[in-house]
């Protein structure tokens, strides 16, 4: 071991005595080593001094002196923990530069790591797990991982599409190269997209064998082109390319990428004469092995990816800096450093390290002071920098991991490098490439010593070269010769077919000159020749007033036309006098004619010259000619009938005008055909030629242009045709008065001479309107500008077309469209007519059906309107049910006849309703009587009775409730009988036909109800029986009772449901006798209402007082109960911090509770004890309420979503579930008759559902906070809101606005709750403060305020009416239990309860004299069973 302690001086002795001291620790590799060549000691350290000169000249540690210790490890692992340790624990450094090995830096930065030391790293130190600072936190490196180089081999592979390649490790015992290649491999496995398949890896020993390099070459043969190396020595890598040279792989196909790290690229650390770089290829020995040459070529076929080379036009810096090692600081004098004018290749490397770890610790101290020599992560959070180094430009991301500029060099055909790529890196996986060429140069710059060709993943003929197809000829010479004779007998035979096929070509161009031919053959005859003088168009002159059309078989032959079917065509012939000879010319220009297919232009078939004279062969149209059609009486010949025949001319003129004739030259009316479909077709146009072979009669010369008729050789013109077209016009307009020949002087030879005279004025035509023709006059004018005596000044045929189009722009196309149109129309104006009456008839049935159903059951109406015969029907077992209001005409006395409307109207639309609810038919009302019946004309079983038991009882429930404006003091009041037995029933009258019941149980039923009391249901022994075998109704024995034409029965009265508060029945009647009682008593009974309520208690029956169940309990009256008796009889710990909500169920029998440990409690009332548990932990539970009449609960979620749950608590199962609110739901309530329930949302709605479907039924928008209830009747709910307002809906219109709204004078709290009273006549809304009002429902004006509640935190507090409605109990803080009067606010008690905190929940039973409260246990309150008035009564709870 050397030791050097030395002070570097930088100012006066005085000042360094003040400096404080860096122990500066280093780990060397002999110079004499086996890997001494490229990391020695002796031309690595000079680098040293520089570097510190650097740091002190930078002032990045001004204020400290450095000593230096070093250790040689020589790569050896062992060697490196000891020097760490040593360096370390007895030399006391700070900080260690070291080792230059990987596995070397990996043993002494764990023991480093223990004594919190930092590493700075040089070398071949390029291994990625270094990169890892989780696992090495106090390592720093200055050179470049090869996570990175592998990056950029495999963007080389996929830039090039080489997909298969080998990989040779050539490396010494510092396994460099091992390690560059486990980081490939594991870059590669893990790299996305591209994925090169790797088909071989070899390590050679060390030094490697020429028989090891064999051994690669020939598994590289044989499976791939492209070659991945790294070595560890320039040596071995010349021998390498010497081997590939004598093995034959100097070819174009193989591709040859070297690895390094080293910034020399294809440059050894030697320098020739002129201090320049020698390339490794060149031999370094001083005998050269004569190879140079083969070396070079193989190197042109080559690359190396190395970071940026250094530059070497410094080099008198790297001679000073190697004598360096021999002065201060290390002083080696046995150092050799004769003839050497070069550092190693990582000694800079050293420089960066020490460079790098001034900059860190200049910037760490300024932040952490001296606790940044114990804890060398500290130096990490200053990493990013960009600096000039000894090797270039020192880059390092965030992590202190530094980050290389690499190239992708190779040499041109001269052997200069270039470097193709460069490549420059943000962090160690992402980088960008910049190129140094365009990508379509690729072949002809990179790839220039591979033949300006880039090589392939896989040569075409396949790796071995035997995938190539084999020299044909040679194999196959004899096939060859006979394949060739062969193929010239084809060609022989080709030559005869083109020459057939040209004379074939020439024989149908022929034959195609000939296509216009027509044999006579081809032309059937249909009639006898008839010599007649008279035209086409004269044989059909006796054309009927309304158009008959003839058929080709009832034509004659004339002397110009002759009829013929061609193919099923009926075809006229037109003959021409004269005969002549057709040119070449003449048959192009009759084929053409074949071709003309236009809906205005008649079909030309072709011409036939087999007889004496030839025609020519046209469509027969069956109509006639526009010129004698004109002369016949034609119905509804409008305007728009002869603008239609005109623009059928125009369009036809413009086509010829348009087309190879250029002009038709002999346009008349006579020749203007109109077929079947009323298009008018212009025909009988000829080829020039012909026309001037044709004979003109004199008559047609009355439409020739006076220029062609002073021109005996002319054959036409467009202008002429424009003329023509004129005197056609002339001829429409006036409905076939053409020339007015009738009544002129002159005759057809006359006018002939005037019009060639030309006269001034020209004679023309008159034009006569047709009468009822209205004409535009505009048509007028372009008539006479059309027949201009100068055929200059005559309009085109786009002219004339563009003025008809302005005449009818919107109109139909043609006249078959017009006529179609009219009668469309008139179809559409038929079928609107119907479907309006159809509508009216559908809508008419309705009511019809509607109304017959109001009239008759539903099933008997569906009869009827079948035809079907309604024969009466006898009945084994029905129920009847009368039911009549008592005292009704007192009350109507009192009562206006509209109010008196009003009131019935009013509760029979409640009864109604129930009615619905029910299988039960209303047979019929008679003032204030009720018939109803159940079991026919649907037989039911024996469910007749219970239905009829549930409609009495819904009947006196509705009556209990219903409350009259204009008399609040007046109570309604029915008696209702029900007898069940058999019935006939039968359809009655024909002009109001009714459903009638017929039988002694109709009788008898309406004496039950004539014989009953006021409130109660008197029944007959049989309905009796009926509901003890159905069972759950309460029944008591009226005894025997003389009833008129029955004489002595034993009836019964029906008291309720068992389970049910049923006393009301008793009580609600014996309140109305003595409400009466008290109003004729004047003004002298000034008893409140609690004064009556003990009156009540001593007029009330005597219950059993054996009975000591629940349901003694259950028959206790509300009315006499006194509340300031109730006492805690039961109580529930849950286990929660809070109930949320709790309800009873509609039989009351049961209760069920929600708490924040997101679990439903359902609890046996009857038992007084909890029966089960139902966890929602997915889905949490806030509100709960049963639903009417079963074993169901409805219940909101507090998690997930907003959803509102419909659950069975039987099975624990959902059964549906409302999904609609965008945010929590505040409350639910549920309507009277169980089908509908609403819901209050934070997003600002109520929603309407319907239990029996997931859809909403309706919402209603714009509130705050709001939360709902129903009144007891479900026709009202209302809604109140943190706005402090009240508003009250009609049920049934949910997006109505509301009929009744009023505010809530608070400025300090909000309401929190609202709900009605049992009665419905007042609603109780509490806040978050200390009291709660009553408001009158229907006036909504305040009642009263009710105070002292202790409320301190503004919670939500329990508060509930009684079910009487005449005391009010609240929840207050610290347990206290008050109870109100509820008439006039007084407190009349406060109890004490087990609650700790404010109780926030106040239930009472509807049904059984209970009281529930909830805090975060549940107490359950029934009266004082000791008190006198309750003597001989037992509580249910007492012993449970």
């Amino acid at each position: 071991m050397k030791v050097s302690n030395l002070f570097f001086l930088i100012i006066l002795s005085p000042l360094i005595k003040s400096q404080k001291n860096i122990n500066l620790g280093f780990i060397f590799v002999k110079t004499d080593s086996e890997d001494g060549g490229v990391l020695g000691f002796t031309l690595a350290v000079g680098i040293v001094p520089v570097a510190i000169k650097r740091i002190m000249d930078e002032q990045l540690l001004p204020e400290y002196n450095f000593t230096f210790k070093y250790y040689f490890d020589n790569c050896i692992e062992a060697n490196s923990s000891g020097s760490t340790h040593k360096l370390i624990v007895h030399d006391k450094v700070d900080v260690i530069f070291g080792p230059s090995c990987s596995r070397s830096a990996i043993r002494s930065a764990n023991v480093a790591q223990f004594y919190q030391k930092p590493l700075f790293i040089w070398g071949q130190v390029g291994t990625t797990q270094f990169a890892n600072i989780n696992r090495f936190p106090n390592v720093y490196s200055a050179t470049p991982v090869f996570y990175s180089l592998a990056l950029t081999v495999l963007d080389i592979l996929k830039t090039f599409n080489w997909e298969k390649f080998v990989f040779l490790i050539v490396s010494r015992n510092s396994q460099r190269c091992s390690l560059m290649f486990d980081d490939f491999v594991n870059v590669s496995n893990a790299y996305e997209g591209f994925k090169p398949a790797m088909v071989s890896s070899f390590k050679p020993s060390t030094p490697p064998l020429d028989i090891e390099y064999d051994a690669f070459i020939n598994e590289t043969i044989k499976r791939a082109r492209i070659i991945l190396t790294c070595f560890d020595s320039r040596i071995w890598k010349r021998n390498f390319l010497l081997k590939m040279f004598d093995r034959g792989l100097n070819s174009p196909e193989y591709v040859h990428i070297n690895m390094e790290y080293a910034g020399r690229a294809f440059d050894s650390s030697r320098l020739d004469s002129n201090d320049k770089p020698i390339p490794f290829y060149i031999d370094s020995n001083e005998i050269n092995d004569g190879r140079d040459n083969d070396a070079f070529e193989m190197a042109k076929r080559m690359f190396i990816l190395d970071t940026v080379r250094y530059n070497y036009d410094n080099l008198s810096f790297d001679r000073e800096i190697i004598k360096n090692v021999k002065d201060w600081p290390f002083y080696c004098n046995e150092c050799n450093i004769t003839n050497k004018s070069s550092l190693n290749k990582y000694s800079k490397y050293l420089g960066d390290s020490i460079y790098m770890w001034g900059i860190l610790l200049n910037k760490s101290l300024n932040k952490y002071s001296n606790d940044v020599f114990n804890d060398p992560t500290l130096l990490r959070k200053d990493c990013m920098m960009n600096r000039e180094s000894f090797t270039g430009k020192m880059h390092f991301d965030q992590n202190c991991i530094r980050l290389p500029l690499i190239q992708f060099t190779g040499l041109d055909s001269f052997g200069n490098q270039i470097p193709w790529f460069s490549y420059s890196f943000s962090s160690i996986n992402n980088f960008e490439r910049k190129n140094t060429v365009s990508s379509d140069q690729f072949d002809k710059t990179i790839f220039e010593n591979w033949n300006n060709s880039i090589p392939l993943t896989e040569p075409v003929c396949g790796y071995l070269h035997n995938h190539c197809p084999i020299n044909f000829f040679k194999v196959y010479l004899k096939e060859v010769i006979i394949v060739g004779v062969i193929m010239i007998i084809l060609l022989i035979l080709i030559i005869i077919g083109i020459i057939w096929y040209i004379c074939k070509i020439r024989a149908q161009k022929e034959e195609e000159l000939l296509k216009w031919k027509i044999p006579l053959s081809k032309l059937i005859k249909t009639s006898e020749k008839k010599d007649d003088t008279g035209s086409i168009h004269s044989s059909i002159s006796k054309m009927t007033s309304n158009t008959n059309k003839y058929s080709i078989h009832e034509k004659i032959d004339t002397e110009n036309y002759s009829f013929y079917l061609y193919y099923d065509e009926s075809v006229v012939g037109r003959k021409y006098k004269v005969i002549f000879n057709l040119i070449k010319n003449d048959y192009i220009e009759l084929n053409e004619m074949l071709s003309i297919d236009h809906q205005n232009i008649n079909k030309f078939f072709g011409m036939c010259a087999d007889e004496c004279l030839p025609m020519s062969i046209w469509r027969y149209c069956k109509r006639g000619s526009l010129h004698e059609i004109l002369q016949t009486e034609i119905p509804n010949f409008d305007s728009y009938f002869m603008m239609s025949l005109i623009k059928d001319i125009c369009n036809g003129l413009l086509y010829i005008h348009s087309s190879f004739i250029n002009f038709h030259g002999t346009l008349t009316s006579k020749i203007c055909l109109v077929s079947d479909r009323w298009q008018v077709k212009i025909s009988n146009f000829s080829p020039k030629n012909l026309s001037r072979y044709e004979d003109i009669s004199k008559e047609n010369l009355l439409w020739r242009a006076p220029e062609h008729l002073n021109d005996d050789f002319s054959i036409g013109s467009k202008e002429g045709d424009i003329y023509s077209f004129a005197i056609i016009l002339s001829e429409v307009i006036s409905k076939g008065n053409f020339w007015n020949l009738n009544q002129r002087e002159e005759g057809i030879d006359e006018l002939i001479y005037l019009v060639k005279r030309g006269d001034s004025p020209p004679i023309r035509p008159e034009i006569v309107v047709a009468p009822n023709i209205e004409v535009n006059p505009s048509l007028i004018t372009l008539t006479k500008d059309c027949w201009n005596d100068s055929s200059k000044n005559r309009p085109t045929i786009k002219q004339v077309e563009s003025v008809l189009k302005a005449f009818n722009k919107d109109g139909p196309k043609n006249l078959m469209d017009h006529v179609f149109k009219t009668l469309e129309e008139y179809a559409s104006t038929l079928q609107d007519e119907v479907n309006e009456r159809t509508k009216e008839v559908v809508e008419e049935q309705k009511k019809s059906d509607l109304l017959l159903k109001k009239m008759l059951p539903g099933e008997i109406v569906n009869k009827l309107k079948l035809g079907k015969v309604i024969e009466p029907e006898n009945f084994d077992q029905v129920t009847v049910f009368f039911a009549d209001i008592v005292k009704f005409t007192i009350l109507a006395s009192k009562c206006s006849p509209f109010q008196v409307v009003t009131l019935v109207n009013d509760l029979f639309v409640l009864f109604d309703n129930l009615i619905e609810t029910l299988d039960i038919y209303k047979v019929e009302t008679i003032g204030d009587g009720y018939l109803c019946v159940s079991g026919l004309p649907t037989r039911n079983g024996n469910m007749h009775a219970k239905e009829i038991a549930e409609l009495a009882i819904g009947f006196n429930k509705i009556c209990r409730n219903f409350f009259i404006p204009y008399l609040p003091n007046e109570k309604i009041m029915v008696r209702v009988g029900c007898n069940s037995g058999p019935c006939v029933a039968g359809v009655v009258g024909l002009s109001m036909p009714r459903y009638c019941l017929f039988g002694d149980t109709v009788n008898t039923a309406s004496r039950m109800e004539s014989n009953g009391k006021p409130g109660k249901i008197h029944i007959t022994e049989n309905c009796s029986k009926l509901l003890n075998t159905i069972g759950g109704y309460i029944i008591e024995p009226r005894g025997e009772v003389i009833i008129k034409g029955k004489g002595v029965m034993n009836t019964f009265w029906l008291i309720g449901r068992v389970g049910e508060s049923n006393n009301n029945l008793i009580n609600d009647n014996d309140n109305e006798v003595r409400h009466e009682k008290n109003l004729s008593n004047d003004k002298k009974n000034t008893e409140t209402k609690e004064e009556i309520v003990d009156n009540e208690e001593a007029e009330s029956p005597n219950i059993n007082e054996n009975n000591i169940d629940f349901d003694a309990v259950e028959l206790i009256p509300f009315s006499k109960c006194d509340y300031k008796m109730f006492e805690m009889r039961k109580k529930f710990d849950l286990n929660t911090r809070r109930i949320n909500s709790l309800d009873i169920s509609t039989c009351g029998n049961y209760m069920v509770t929600s708490d924040d440990d997101d679990k439903l409690t359902v609890f046996d009332i009857l038992q007084g004890c909890e029966i089960k548990v139902v966890l929602s932990k997915k889905y949490g539970c806030d509100h709960v309420m049963f639903t009417k009449g079963d074993f169901n609960a409805l219940h909101t979620s507090t998690k997930i979503n907003n959803v509102i749950r419909y659950l069975s608590l039987e099975n624990k199962a959902y059964i549906r579930y409302f999904d609609d609110h965008k945010d929590t739901v505040l409350s639910l309530t549920i309507s009277p008759n169980g089908k509908q329930f609403l819901s209050s949302s934070k997003d600002g709605t109520i929603k309407l559902w319907d239990i029996r479907s997931h859809n909403c039924c309706g919402t209603n928008y714009d509130h705050l906070n709001p939360k709902v209830t129903y009144d007891p009747h479900g026709k009202i709910f209302a809604v109140a809101d943190e706005t402090n307002v009240v508003k009250l809906y009609d049920s049934r219109g949910l997006d109505c606005q509301p009929f009744k709204s009023f505010e809530i004078k608070s400025s300090k709290h909000k309401i929190n709750n609202i709900k009605f009273s049992p009665n419905g006549r007042t609603i109780l809304v509490s806040t978050n403060g200390n009291y709660f009002y009553t408001y009158n429902s229907f006036t909504g004006e305040k009642r009263r305020l009710f105070e002292g509640i202790n409320n301190p935190d503004k919670k939500i507090f329990g508060v509930d009416f009684s079910p009487c409605n005449t005391h009010i109990i609240a929840g207050s803080n610290f347990g206290e239990l008050l109870c109100y009067n509820a008439e006039n606010g007084h407190l009349i008690k406060t109890f004490k309860s087990s609650h700790n905190g404010l109780i926030e929940k106040v239930l009472f039973h509807e049904s059984y004299f209970m009281l529930v409260t909830a805090e975060t246990d549940l107490i359950w309150w029934t009266p004082d069973y000791d008190n006198e008035i309750f003597s001989g009564y037992t509580s249910p709870l007492t012993n449970r």
